[in-house]
């Protein structure tokens, strides 16, 4: 459903509204009321477009998810370079630092980039899987279970220094430090496949 332009305007200040309250304190303590005082917008308002707060705090989530996702679009090709994907994320955490700043800041949504990084889990796994068919399932969905919290503590950090480094050199390092890992799998230590 289309919104009007209005009701975009209303939802928009909501969540503009949500992001700076969220700076200074956790979703549990903001109450409707104080959000639509920093939104200058009445209760009936805010309620005739969310249920509550964790509804409008989930919409701007998947929100963020939902560009992430254009990532993908147009390529149905599940090899599609990893690096290049994971460039495209960084690039769109970089083009919304403040959302992401206060997502992951203590008074956010901890699993946020663990679930921007499962979007590329299917497609991760069966690339490992052409790269290693000798490698069990379990061992490679382990593997990126691993690779996936690890790149988080990265991402974290990088978001909470101040996204200094350009996207392409996060991306370089964290998928460096996968194909040293990957190294496990490969039947001679000096395969040459690669992520990119």
């Amino acid at each position: 459903m289309k919104l009007d332009r209005r009701a975009k305007y209303t939802r928009d200040t909501l969540k503009d509204s949500l992001i700076e309250l969220m700076k200074d304190q956790p979703i549990q303590k903001i109450t409707v009321k104080a959000l639509c005082e920093k939104a200058d917008i009445n209760r009936a308002t805010f309620y005739g477009h969310y249920e509550n707060i964790e509804s409008l705090l989930s919409e701007i989530e998947n929100d963020f998810y939902t560009s992430v996702n254009d990532v993908f679009a147009g390529s149905t090709n599940i090899q599609y370079d990893i690096y290049s994907i994971l460039v495209n994320i960084l690039n769109r955490i970089k083009q919304q630092s403040e959302l992401c700043t206060v997502l992951v800041s203590p008074y956010g949504n901890k699993n946020f980039l663990e679930s921007l990084l499962n979007m590329v889990y299917e497609r991760a796994v069966v690339h490992m899987e052409q790269r290693f068919p000798h490698a069990k399932r379990i061992q490679l969905e382990r593997t990126y279970g691993f690779f996936a919290h690890g790149s988080v503590n990265i991402i974290v950090n990088w978001i909470q220094t101040g996204l200094v480094e350009p996207p392409e050199e996060i991306a370089t390092f964290i998928i460096g430090l996968m194909e040293e890992g990957l190294r496990s799998f490969r039947k001679t230590r000096f395969e040459n496949t690669a992520f990119r």
